[in-house]
């Protein structure tokens, strides 16, 4: 009797969820700023550039609209820590790395433009850069912040900051709440309702930077010749070789047919050719490379 007793207790033991049970293994925490000591990461993403809404003050005309980088993650702290001290521990740190405090948004006073409450900002974030993991259950679809902050007592602030001349802002919401049963990891099995009453935190960061331009080519050939004629120089984007090849790929035909109707009809242009490869590979064969691509294109111009 006693042997079954002991095993019917470990078994009691290994299917019991802790909060470890959530952490999300394949994210990182934000490089700027750490989690609350005991935290565990739920969830989380980032895209190379965005444009989204953070807070600005009240009775301002135009929303503040910074454009970058978007990382967010969202966090649930250890069993008995407030969302008022896990407040003030950012806070702190925030203030210590030489962030400035720009607004503040707390259940009795909110000063932030057209919204009362924090977690209003959280679904355009997350909107750009969707869950990674949390769902909801019932429809299969990345959880909303606004399923894990509270918007009866939810507290946030807007810090800035320039490093080495690069301007980041940061948004801190958190609040406390017993999670709607719906809200699951991918298992579909185990929820957040099984933390109890916690306090969450969602931290999303801003890295301004300007767009990567260049991506996409108009095949007009007047600008062409505007472009050649003007700076003498010009750059195409939409040529495709595969890594390694030389061989242009079918779907440069729209280039190319633009770049040889412009020297067609501009039969005194002469034109050089130059090639160019990515950093793959050394660079005596990278030169190789960048000859033979320039010559497929000549090939393929006289061809046309």
């Amino acid at each position: 009797m006693r042997f079954f007793l002991l095993l019917f207790f470990a078994s009691l033991v290994s299917a019991q969820i802790t909060q470890q049970t959530f952490e999300a293994k394949d994210l990182k925490d934000l490089p700027v700023v750490s989690r609350f000591t005991g935290a565990t990461l739920l969830d989380g993403n980032e895209v190379s550039y965005a444009e989204v809404e953070f807070p600005s003050p009240q009775g301002t005309k135009d929303p503040f609209i910074p454009q970058g980088k978007l990382s967010w993650r969202t966090y649930v702290a250890p069993e008995a820590r407030s969302p008022i001290e896990v407040y003030r521990n950012y806070e702190s740190a925030l203030k210590q790395a030489g962030f400035a405090i720009k607004l503040t948004c707390t259940p009795q006073a909110c000063l932030w433009r057209s919204y009362s409450k924090p977690e209003a900002y959280t679904n355009r974030i997350v909107a750009l850069a969707p869950s990674k993991r949390l769902i909801v259950s019932y429809a299969n679809q990345s959880v909303p912040p606004t399923d894990l902050i509270s918007s009866g007592n939810a507290a946030g602030l807007l810090a800035s900051r320039v490093l080495n001349g690069a301007t980041q802002h940061l948004l801190l919401v958190i609040g406390a709440k017993t999670t709607n049963a719906s809200v699951t990891l991918p298992d579909k099995k185990t929820t957040l309702r099984d933390l109890g009453e916690r306090t969450y935190i969602f931290v999303a960061l801003i890295e301004e930077k300007a767009p990567e331009l260049g991506n996409v080519q108009v095949f007009d050939s007047a600008a062409i010749k505007t472009k050649l004629a003007s700076e003498g120089k010009i750059a195409f984007y939409a040529l495709y070789f595969d890594t390694g090849k030389s061989d242009l790929k079918p779907e440069s035909k729209p280039q190319l047919d633009s770049m040889a109707e412009v020297l067609k009809s501009n039969p005194a242009f002469n034109v050089y050719i130059v090639g160019h490869t990515d950093t793959v590979g050394d660079l005596n064969m990278n030169l190789d490379l960048s000859r033979r691509r320039a010559q497929s294109v000549a090939t393929a111009l006289t061809n046309t």
